[in-house]
């Protein structure tokens, strides 16, 4: 039997099975009078949805077993379009997909990410992997692009599911109506975007440049041609403010800085010009505080100012 004839016989036997249970329960909210007209999405939607759901999540099964193994949450995003309840399936959806983005995302050096995502004073609160859970979707879904781990357009589309699922999902008190077709849209972007999503190699190599600039003294010789080859403009731009920033922090050790000063000529060269005029405006920011601060703990200051001013150097 084909998978075509599969699923088909599937839902055949599945509808009528669907309409038992809506019947059970709209007597069941009768009889206690609670509201019963509309609460469920009709079975001609929910049979287009089961038409052609498993087919996407036999081929996440075939790529990923684990993921679909652990997705609990997929699990209730199908209960509940059996139930007829595709708001709580959206919302259900979504939280898989950022579920699996957070996982994705930690597989990078955290430190990078959180650099190229989060300005300003909130920086400071975000440093392990359990910070991500209070990073909000918009935020992370916008970091995973900045990093290159997700496409633009894949952002685009994953923004707008956020978006639809603040304004039409359970999580939200709301009466808008979700079609099966729009279930499934969303279902297959999400699967693209993210469910189905591997890490890049030149993500792996990142994260493995930063380790060993933070962990291991490294000397003037240390070559890192492999890496430069395999960047994009955007993702030296990241790097380069990732270096800024670790540099610039009072607690880095002094190894990690000389680390950085080796490989600082190379990144500061092939940044865009927007990044080196962020970085001079974040100098003088750090150099007004210094002299503001002069006359208190000047010897802290003085050494701060050196290592400052020393990241320009690209002798």
């Amino acid at each position: 039997m084909s998978n075509i004839d599969r699923v088909t016989k599937n839902n055949n036997e599945l509808v009528p099975a669907l309409e038992t249970v809506e019947s059970q329960l709209v007597h069941l909210l009768k009889t206690n009078s609670l509201p019963h007209d509309n609460i469920f999405v009709n079975l001609e939607e929910r049979a287009t949805v089961f038409a052609v759901i498993p087919n996407i999540i036999q081929k996440l099964l075939r790529q990923s077993p684990m993921i679909v193994s652990e997705s609990v949450y997929l699990s209730k995003m199908l209960a509940a379009c059996a139930s007829g309840l595709f708001d709580a399936a959206l919302n259900y959806l979504w939280d898989e997909t950022v579920i699996q983005l957070r996982k994705r995302v930690s597989q990078y050096d955290l430190e990078f990410f959180y650099d190229s995502t989060i300005g300003g004073d909130k920086r400071d609160r975000f440093k392990t992997e359990d910070d991500l859970q209070n990073l909000p979707d918009s935020d992370l879904i916008r970091g995973a692009k900045e990093i290159e781990l997700i496409p633009e357009i894949g952002y685009y589309h994953l923004e707008y599911i956020n978006r639809m699922r603040n304004w039409v999902s359970a999580a939200h008190p709301n009466q808008n109506e979700i079609t099966g077709l729009q279930i499934l849209e969303w279902f297959e972007r999400c699967y693209k975007e993210v469910l189905s999503l591997p890490i890049p190699n030149v993500s792996v190599n990142i994260k493995q440049f930063l380790n060993s600039v933070k962990k291991t003294p490294l000397s003037n010789s240390s070559s890192q041609e492999y890496l430069y080859n395999s960047l994009s403009s955007r993702q030296f731009d990241r790097i380069t403010l990732a270096l800024f920033g670790i540099y610039t922090r009072e607690e880095t050790e002094d190894f990690v800085r000389n680390n950085i000063r080796i490989f600082w000529k190379t990144f500061w060269s092939k940044s865009a010009d927007t990044i080196k005029k962020d970085l001079g405006l974040k100098l003088a920011h750090i150099l007004v505080l210094i002299n503001m601060n002069n006359k208190k703990d000047s010897l802290e200051n003085y050494w701060i100012l050196l290592m400052v001013k020393n990241i320009f150097q690209t002798k």
